[in-house]
């Protein structure tokens, strides 16, 4: 399997926050966002594996986000559903 093309980069914080910024492209549109998942929120560690772990101070290229065919749904182009987003 190649190689998947990053969706952007995280890097974490020395308070243990994760901050994501992710950029999408599509047939006539660029989309930009940062997000940031402080240590008590319910997607942190989730995030942290997705992420393959993080050390404070350290950045990495951030994954595309498995697809989400199997379950039926439309996955976003390149972003993980925001938190406490209905995806139905």
């Amino acid at each position: 399997m190649a190689e998947q093309e990053a969706i952007g980069v995280a890097w974490l914080d020395e308070d243990g926050t994760i901050s994501l910024r992710l950029r999408a492209v599509g047939p006539g549109v660029i989309g930009e966002t940062l997000l940031q998942y402080r240590p008590n929120h319910a997607e942190y560690e989730e995030i942290l594996t997705h992420l393959g772990g993080l050390k404070p101070g350290e950045t990495k290229r951030v994954p595309p986000w498995p697809d989400q065919e199997s379950s039926g749904e439309q996955a976003d182009v390149g972003f993980p559903p925001l938190p406490g987003e209905d995806n139905h």
